[in-house]
């Protein structure tokens, strides 16, 4: 769409005068800013710009020049003030003339000072060149004066010219500029002498091949933080001559890298590797080479599957994975659709859908709302189902002639896709080829399996000769000033070979780049030359630039508050000028990220908020919709919009739905960025709850991924009871106490958690019966592990009295409160009451019903749950001397925790490994004594590791089992030492479950040491036990107390 035809300034102004009636002063001020770009001395737009708190403005990178009278003061004291005054404005009125005539713009005046601008309102694309020429032909004029000066007011003139090019925040309707740069322009002109012009590093860059320049060493200037080096302008030199312009772009080069693609994709070749990554820095052409080599191939895979990776969607799981999923690129944003899709693709390969379409609608966005089931069993690997399903496709879609999976720009490739893609190498599947391209050393993974190909600069020959294919006709000298400039990169040789020799770009667009650009110095007029063509829309570009490399018309179109009707021609536009490519019928793919840079940075920082708060307002309108836009994306927008409470509401969706994909880990980091913006927000009752909300779901990922007693966990859970101490109201209130139950009981802080359920009680959430028996079941879990068994007892059949018919089997768990399953713990805990009351019947039946349950529920409670089950399933088998059982409870513990990185489990099953390896060894006829030591290092570190995560409940029971191992490697006071610790945690926590044995164990390594306190040990045992109402344990004790007794009697 042309702003100069099909845009006119005075429908601009109609469009900002409505859109000012109708209170959207921010469209108002975008549509007026883009008038006073066409038109700087626009009233009426200038008016309207003013109806905002701030006016339209740009970042833009401008030429300033700055000159300065030498001797300004002292001459003002030779005259008297009138003809000072006539003085300066003789100086002034000269100083302007030179000025305009060389293309700049006066716009400020401070004394004798004169700050003038190149590059606004009006640019002709070698600005800079124009404002040193200026300062020359400035120094010049102001020579030719002082006959005149001399005659008429008895002095001399001279002045000081300095040239820099930096950023500025430009005021399009004052046309005045703020910012470093001009302040950094008046501090340089004071290293000019008299009549002389210097230059900042930054010009020295842009015309050191137009004029000759003697630098000078670095030198500290007056409110800057470093020195800079310097410039005096000498003398101009010849300039090259213009010439015609034709974009054809041919492929040159590369011989060898086609050659060694093409092999590579012959299904014939014996590939030794199935992954070949073109690897090389942005515009170097590794997607043309790509194209090149695959449509020339004579024989290659008979399917395609594509992919492009971006920069703005690799938080996303499973991102670049997606287009992978479809035969055929889908034209449809209708999700039913998209399923159906999904499913013929999945028949077409021979696939079952039943079995696939659960694992791959969620990669490709699809909620079951869309129409599928999801799985009803084994959800507690979703990453590795997911992962296989994907390879089943590939295997599948290989069948009859290969398939070549082609990704570019694979290091924006998220972390998900990334690992099943170089799985692809590292195990690769009969009839895959991937082909990737990438930006250098994008991962060490599996390097040695990855075939690369890295791209150097073109050589002089081929870069001569694509530079006089782009621009036929043209002279040597200019082509090697060309070849110069681009340094062999092919982006940059089309670019500047396109362009000339650079003498013009279209008005009031030179450089607005930020200082961080990724965009080199010597493409910021050609790339800009492409956005500043009359038939480019800048505004939607830059849109489409925030939106992303890929960009979806109708969220164009959405985030403009524009009719696709409108959209779409000026993207036709933007095609046609090579700026961006069709991906799919309704979007457009920017052709190089440079390009989407410099758009995106041409927007002040205001701007760009705003115009990522309509992008994301628009995504999440998608998201309504089920049309596949992300949850990270939205949130990402928002956050870079400043709108910390959407972003902060979108970043919650985003963590469910990454978590929902097997992902804790990134999903807790989405969640502690959302927590960055709650400050952000105004202090209120709902920013409280939306806190406490957030720190909950992360703390929940925390345990999921290290165990309630997780210090992060920690942290939150108790910022979380702060905030609801002080308005004790509300559900909010309850899953604070519920969470801090969990995280209190897995340290084994036991008085507290036994306070906090009586507070939850307190709630009247207990007056509904399912919460009564889920509160008297979590009373009999910490009465059992503070040693009081009978109290456990009354209170487990408590809950029987209370709990509704069919609670057990039907209700969900919190997707957020704590992953470890209420109903399936408590199962296990009745487990070991149950043996513990000489019911092992009843406690192998509790244990395979906490087990059965844990199966039923879906990820992470499911695979959480179950660990605590084995947990406690192990600790049964070895009080039983079941140690082979024990031992293959721990393997799948193990496995388990490993699978989903379950850290406090992995810990915990350590310990219990080492328990089981331990007994095994010393019920041998003889033991193996080197294995043993070791095993009492391992078990020193891992008392260690128990302390440091700060998970106490437990521990006396390790403590405990550790013991004899320790008398049989370092003696009796070893031994003793720990037995003493482990009674002095159990006091410290309240958690005596297993004090009887302690006390017990403590007799057996007396007993050859001091006989009389063995018998006193074995006899506080025996009365613990009795009082605790343990009776295995009273059992055992009165057993060997019994054996003391006769061995006594004996003696």
């Amino acid at each position: 769409m042309s702003e100069t035809e099909d845009r006119p300034v005075d429908g601009l102004i109609v469009e900002a005068l409505e859109a000012a009636r109708r209170g959207d002063t921010a469209e108002a001020r975008l549509l007026a800013g883009d008038a006073l770009r066409q038109d700087p001395e626009n009233r009426d737009a200038a008016e309207i710009a003013r109806l905002s708190d701030s006016s339209p403005a740009e970042l833009r990178r401008l030429t300033i020049m700055f000159c300065d009278l030498v001797g300004s003061t002292a001459m003002s004291g030779r005259h008297d003030p009138g003809e000072y005054g006539r003085m300066l404005e003789l100086y002034h009125r000269n100083c302007e003339d030179v000025i305009v005539a060389n293309g700049g713009r006066v716009t400020r005046r401070v004394g004798d000072g004169v700050l003038a601008l190149f590059g606004h309102p009006v640019s002709y694309g070698d600005d800079t060149r124009r404002a040193v020429r200026a300062a020359r032909a400035l120094v010049q004029r102001i020579g030719t004066l002082r006959t005149e000066v001399a005659s008429e007011f008895d002095d001399v003139f001279a002045i000081r010219v300095s040239v820099h090019h930096g950023l500025v925040h430009l005021d399009l309707v004052e046309s005045q500029v703020y910012g470093l740069a001009p302040n950094l322009a008046a501090r340089l002109q004071e290293m000019a002498g008299p009549d002389e012009v210097v230059v900042s590093p930054q010009v020295a860059e842009l015309i050191g091949e137009l004029f000759t320049l003697h630098e000078h060493p670095p030198v500290q200037l007056r409110g800057l933080d470093a020195p800079i080096r310097y410039f005096t302008v000498q003398e101009e030199l010849p300039e090259t001559p213009r010439r015609g312009r034709t974009w054809t772009t041919p492929f040159v080069g590369r011989l060898d890298e086609q050659d060694r693609i093409r092999r590579f994709l012959d299904p014939g070749d014996a590939a030794d590797r199935s992954l070949l990554v073109v690897r090389g820095e942005p515009g170097i052409g590794k997607s043309r080479l790509v194209h090149e080599a695959v449509s020339s191939a004579p024989r290659r895979p008979r399917r395609t599957l594509l992919s492009v990776c971006s920069a703005y969607e690799r938080s996303g799981e499973l991102r670049a994975i997606r287009p992978l999923l479809a035969l055929d690129h889908s034209e449809t944003n209708d999700p039913r659709a998209r399923l159906r899709e999904l499913r013929a693709d999945l028949v077409t390969l021979g696939l079952e859908p039943t079995d696939h379409v659960p694992l791959l609608a969620p990669v490709l966005g699809l909620d079951p709302s869309t129409g599928y089931e999801p799985l009803a069993r084994d959800l507690s690997r979703i990453r590795d189902l997911t992962t296989a399903s994907v390879r089943a496709w590939f295997t599948a879609a290989a069948v009859d002639g290969g398939v070549l999976v082609q990704v570019d720009d694979l290091q924006w490739a998220d972390d998900a896709s990334r690992e099943i893609i170089v799985g692809l190498a590292t195990h690769p599947i009969d009839g895959v080829r991937v082909l990737a391209t990438s930006r250098p050393d994008p991962s060490s993974d599996g390097r040695d399996q990855i075939e690369t190909i890295d791209l150097l600069p073109l050589g002089a020959t081929w870069s001569l000769e694509l530079a006089a294919h782009v621009m036929p006709g043209i002279g040597r000298d200019a082509l090697d000033h060309i070849i110069a400039r681009a340094n062999g990169v092919p982006l940059f040789l089309e670019e500047l070979a396109a362009m000339g020799d650079v003498d013009e770009v279209p008005p009031e667009m030179r450089a607005r780049l930020s200082e961080t650009s990724a965009v080199p110095a010597v493409l910021y007029e050609p790339l800009l030359a492409r956005l500043s063509r009359p038939s480019v829309d800048l505004r939607i570009a830059q849109v489409a630039a925030t939106i992303g490399t890929t960009f979806d018309l109708d969220v164009l179109a959405a985030s403009m508050g524009r009719p696709r009707s409108w959209v779409d021609p000026a993207i036709d536009a933007m095609a046609a000028e090579g700026i961006v490519g069709r991906s799919t019928p309704d979007s457009f793919r920017f052709r190089h990220a440079l390009v989407r840079d410099m758009a995106y940075d041409l927007q002040t920082t205001e701007d760009r908020r705003e115009t990522h708060r309509r992008v994301g307002t628009a995504l999440r309108a998608c998201v309504s919709d089920r049309q596949g836009a992300t949850w990270t994306a939205i949130a990402e927008h928002f956050h870079n919009a400043g709108s910390a409470r959407d972003a902060v509401d979108a970043y919650g969706h985003a963590a469910a739905q990454t978590r929902d994909l097997g992902a804790p880990a990134a999903a807790r980091r989405l969640l502690t960025t959302a927590l960055e913006l709650i400050d952000d927000i105004p202090p209120s009752d709902q920013r409280r709850l939306l806190e406490v909300t957030i720190r909950l779901q992360r703390a929940f990922l925390s345990v999921t991924l290290a165990g309630n007693a997780d210090p992060h966990a920690r942290a939150d859970y108790e910022a979380c009871e702060e905030l609801v101490r002080e308005h004790a109201v509300g559900p909010e209130l309850v899953d604070t106490l519920v969470s801090l139950w969990g995280h209190h009981t897995a340290r084994g802080s036991l008085v507290r958690s036994d306070e906090l359920l009586d507070e939850i009680r307190a709630t009247g959430v207990c007056d509904d019966p399912a919460y009564d028996a889920q509160n008297h079941g979590a009373k009999g879990l910490v009465a059992l592990l503070r040693g009081d068994y009978n109290a456990a007892a009354c209170h487990f059949a408590a809950a029987d009295a209370v709990r509704p018919e069919g609670v057990l089997s039907e209700a969900a768990p919190s997707r957020w409160q704590f992953p470890n399953d209420p109903i399936a713990v408590e199962e296990a805990f009745r487990g070991v009451l149950a043996w513990q009351l000489d019911d092992d019947e009843g406690s192998r039946r509790h244990l395979r019903d906490a087990r059965h349950r844990a199966e039923l529920l879906p990820f992470p409670h499911g695979p959480f749950s179950l660990c605590y089950v084995l947990h406690y399933s192990v600790w049964m088998d070895i009080e039983r001397q079941d140690l082979d059982r024990a031992r293959r409870s721990v393997d799948e513990l193990v496995a388990i925790a490993a699978r989903h990185g379950f850290d406090f489990w992995s810990v915990s099953a350590a310990m219990l490994s080492s328990t089981v390896d331990v007994r095994a060894e010393m019920s041998r006829p003889t033991p193996d004594m080197s294995a043993l030591r070791a095993e009492h290092e391992v078990q020193h570190v891992q008392r260690s590791v128990i302390t440091m995560i700060d998970s106490l409940a437990f521990l006396p029971f390790g403590l405990t089992q550790q013991a004899p191992l320790a008398d049989l490697i370092e003696g009796p006071e070893a031994a003793t030492a720990l037995l003493d610790r482990a009674e002095a945690v159990a006091e410290q926590t309240g958690s005596r479950f297993y004090l009887a044995e302690t006390h017990r164990t403590r007799a057996a390594v007396l007993r050859s040491v001091d006989p009389d306190l063995s018998r006193q040990s074995l006899e506080r045992a025996v009365e613990v036990a009795r009082r605790q109402g343990a009776i295995v344990f009273e059992r055992r004790a009165l057993s060997d107390l019994r054996a003391v007794v006769d061995d006594s009697s004996g003696a």
